[in-house]
């Protein structure tokens, strides 16, 4: 058959070409299809080579066609399972196992001596059914890669038809070399078709990723800028920063990024050398603007391959308030260093891991005995009497309530024990929890209140022992009782002093005019305020009672102005409803007069007004004044939560504070006793009605005649 070995001459030169070029292609894009069909070709190719040998030099062979076919084989399962590997299709692996079935089929039946058409008509068959199916696939699985895309699967097609015709016609002299040169042709246009498709197909996807890249950093609306990193110029910008720099797109593509940035062009230099190593991608840099202005940035950069340049991208963010805060924060701390340090009060950062403490002042030292240094080795289990389970407890409370009071005992450096009161607040320090503590030596208190408590039982013992001298026990003990009330109100007049100096600094510190608090210093130094005002009412309360039993009260009667008083007091009460958020109503006559004591009665009324509102917030309270039967009546009513049977029997106690859901508890349960007193020496009465849930009513009524003029 020397006659076809032009034709497979023609189809050696064609499928070594193929060859080369699949195997240049999987070695750029690396796609399993394409090595594939690559091996497919050179193993095409190499059938044509056995082909020609077999055809012009060993026509007498009978076991080269069989390897023939055999290459002839492989080439069909191969472009198959490209065709499956390209569909997405991993499982199919039928063709394997039936490629192989007959390829021993060939050499057994060669063997054996059978008819060729006998030989290798399996073969044919299953070549031209794996090139039906992989046009098939193909055709299906190329839709959007164009034109070519189709006319490879249909050749690919018409390229699997032809195969059922080699073994009635490959032995046709006439038809063997047009066989063999329309099957070249359809191999050419298979490849072909593949390869254009291909192309067209990456051309798109890089019009896409083109596309995608270009509306990623168009759109975006962080900073973004394209640096060459050998010359330093700045390649591209987008509008993001444009607006961010003040300078126009143009003017940018003109500037180096040496010109932006603070640094020495020799540091801007080796910043970018670091960047394109990959050695570093996170700065922080001071970048120049538009305007002159100098801003905090933060740089994300790293290299990227753009047109087979490799460029810098970067990614900046303007971080100038978080750096400024930073500042503020760090002055902040230093600002507490010198508080904590030069405070005369003792003071401890505690770790609530472990109750460590972290930092003390020299107060803290004095008071325990221990050097600075030593104490911050130490836990607080080193300086109480109590067990470490304890504290721990203590310390986990302390956190979930945001902070407590409480007296301990604790031990000094040389054994003695002594009471303390320490005062705990969890702050964040330097990004960690820690305990603030403020430690108070309180023994000689303690003594005082404990020489108290015996004096008092001591009292006790004396009025048991001697009630048989009733005289002289009710002596002993009117005695004691003024000593006791003048002790109080001594010492009432001697604490309102220091608290009203306590509360004046703390508004100081609160308006800031000694410098600048943060809002957790703020918070605390609130807290002072309001502590120092709630105890001071306390005291006034004590003091005010202290005089109504020692009774040095003087009434001093005059014309009041009633509905002035009362306007007055609305207006006073005023912002403690708005806190609240409670509604006012004033219903009083104009010109109405009274004869009494107006201190008394305007404390008598703000009693009443302040307890209605503290108990019905987000209500209303109104205080209305009437005139009967030579009566004036005072009524102050809420719709707030309202009493009880039981809670109205003991509301005018000493002493006695309920519990209101929503409703602030502070003070001491003296305000409606002292009022009642008070209303008493006026020669008037205070009563009450209420419904719990619906709401109260408070009466006063003083026997004195009232006038009511136009």
């Amino acid at each position: 058959m020397a006659w076809l070995i032009p034709s497979f001459l023609a189809s050696l030169a064609g499928s070594a070409l193929l060859s080369v070029v699949f195997w240049y292609l999987f070695i750029e894009e690396r796609e399993s299809w394409i090595r594939l069909w690559a091996l497919a070709w050179t193993l095409y190719t190499a059938r044509f080579a056995i082909e020609t040998i077999n055809s012009a030099f060993l026509p007498q062979s009978v076991w080269l066609p069989v390897l023939a076919t055999v290459l002839v084989l492989g080439t069909s399962g191969l472009l198959l399972e490209g065709a499956y590997h390209l569909s997405g299709v991993s499982g199919a692996r039928w063709h394997h196992w039936l490629g192989t079935t007959i390829a021993l089929w060939v050499i057994v039946t060669t063997a054996l001596g059978l008819p060729y058409v006998v030989i290798t008509g399996p073969a044919w068959l299953y070549r031209g059914t794996a090139s039906l199916l992989s046009g098939l696939i193909w055709y299906r699985n190329t839709g959007d890669w164009g034109l070519w895309g189709r006319i490879t699967g249909v050749t690919f097609i018409l390229w699997g038809l032809h195969h059922f015709d080699y073994p009635v016609l490959r032995g046709v002299e006439w038809f063997a070399p047009i066989g063999f040169l329309l099957g070249a042709l359809f191999e050419y246009v298979i490849a072909l078709g593949a390869l254009i498709a291909h192309f067209e197909q990456t051309r798109a996807r890089l019009a896409v990723s083109e596309a995608r890249y270009s509306a990623i950093f168009e759109g975006s609306s962080s900073v973004m800028l394209l640096i060459d990193p050998s010359s330093g110029e700045i390649m591209d910008v987008n509008s993001a920063a444009v607006e961010f720099y003040g300078w126009s797109r143009e003017q940018m593509c003109c500037m180096r990024i040496d010109q932006v940035n603070t640094l020495t062009a020799d540091e801007v230099r080796a910043e970018m050398t670091r960047a394109s190593a990959r050695d570093r991608n996170h700065f922080l840099f001071r970048h120049r603007r538009a305007d002159g202005s100098v801003v905090d940035i933060e740089s994300y950069a790293g290299p990227i391959v753009i047109d087979g340049r490799q460029l810098l991208y970067s990614i900046v963010h303007d971080i100038s308030k978080r750096v400024e805060a930073e500042a503020a924060l760090q002055e902040s701390e230093r600002r507490y260093g010198r508080l904590f340090h030069g405070s005369r009060s003792a003071m401890l950062l505690v770790d609530p891991a472990g109750a460590r403490i972290v930092d003390a002042n020299t107060a803290a030292e004095e008071l325990y005995g221990y050097p600075v240094d030593q104490l911050k080795t130490m836990g607080i289990a080193d300086l109480a009497v109590d067990t470490q389970d304890e504290i721990d407890r203590v310390v986990a409370t302390t956190i979930e309530d945001r902070g407590h009071i409480r007296v301990f005992r604790h031990v000094r450096r040389d054994g003695t024990e002594f009471d303390v009161e320490i005062a705990a607040t969890p702050i964040v320090f330097a990004g960690k929890t820690l305990l603030y503590t403020i430690i108070n030596d309180i023994t000689e208190r303690l003594a005082t209140e404990q020489a108290l408590h015996r004096h008092r039982g001591h009292l006790e013992e004396l009025v048991d022992e001697r009630t048989h001298e009733l005289t002289d026990a009710n002596k002993q003990l009117e005695i004691a009782t003024r000593a006791k009330d003048e002790f109080m109100t001594g010492m009432s007049h001697e604490l309102r002093t220091p608290l009203n100096s306590v509360i004046g600094f703390s508004d100081l510190l609160l308006r800031e005019l000694p410098g600048p608090l943060n809002e957790e210093q703020k918070r605390q130094v609130d807290i002072i305020g309001r502590s120092g005002r709630h105890l001071l009412s306390i005291v006034n309360d004590i003091l005010d009672l202290a005089r109504i039993e020692a009774g040095t009260i003087v009434v001093n009667r005059e014309v009041v102005d009633v509905s002035s008083l009362a306007a007055r007091l609305m207006d006073g009460v005023r912002p403690l409803a708005a806190r609240e958020g409670v509604a006012l109503r004033l219903e009083v006559a104009e010109g109405l007069e009274l004869w009494t004591d107006e201190r008394m009665l305007e404390q008598i009324l703000w009693n009443l007004v302040g307890n209605a509102i503290k108990f019905t917030p987000g209500g209303t309270v109104s205080l209305s004044v009437s005139c009967e039967d030579d009566r004036t009546r005072f009524t102050v009513c809420d719709n707030g939560h309202g009493m009880s049977t039981e809670q109205l029997e003991q509301a005018f106690d000493k002493f006695t504070r309920f519990a209101v859901p929503g409703a602030d508890e502070g003070g001491t349960g003296l305000g409606l006793s002292i009022s009642t007193r008070l209303a008493e020496y006026l020669g008037g009465t205070l009563s009450a009605q209420s419904q719990l849930g619906e709401g109260s009513c408070f009466m006063l009524e003083l026997p004195f005649l009232c006038d009511e003029t136009e």
